[in-house]
């Protein structure tokens, strides 16, 4: 299950999305041991799930105070952006072809082609997989500066358009 959900996911992502992809980062970490690795992995998601619940909160807020034109995203409005983070924890030889740095669209694409061919090698084992995605609340977005402010990494990409 968590192979097959590694692959559509990343597969969708990169054959359906990639032209309004603007950003990226990624970040492997070795750990020692199987626990080493699971404890790093939930502090993973629970600090990327405790983001999330804040950001959706911030825009469900949001839109029961200003009422907000539920198709903004298709109007041009500030909400432009949605974040997608990919928590993986796998063993295995093919978790060293992952890279460390994605700095534009090409290196975004062969991550998910990583991830793809991860999710499908007998060299890696995928041991855990989380996917989370802001803002849930149907055709919102999220602004520059909350995105910003809530994914650093995001700001030091050439993609960004700084």
């Amino acid at each position: 299950m968590r192979t097959y959900s590694l692959r559509e996911t990343a597969g969708t992502l990169c054959n359906n999305y990639m032209p309004f992809i603007n950003n990226g980062y990624s970040s492997v970490k070795v750990c020692k041991s199987r626990e080493d690795a699971a404890a790093y992995f939930l502090k993973l998601s629970n600090e990327e799930q405790k983001k999330f619940d804040f950001l959706n909160e911030i825009r469900k807020l949001n839109s029961e105070k200003t009422n907000t034109n539920r198709w903004g995203l298709l109007n041009n409005s500030e909400w432009t952006h949605i974040v997608v983070t990919i928590l993986v924890a796998a063993r295995g030889r093919a978790v060293h072809e992952f890279p460390n740095y994605i700095g534009y669209k090409g290196y975004l694409y062969n991550a998910f082609q990583s991830f793809i061919r991860m999710s499908l090698s007998e060299f890696a084992e995928i041991q855990a997989l989380n996917v989370f995605w802001t803002p849930r609340i149907k055709n919102y977005g999220l602004t520059d500066m909350e995105v910003r402010t809530a994914y650093p990494q995001l700001c030091n990409c050439k993609i960004w358009g700084n």
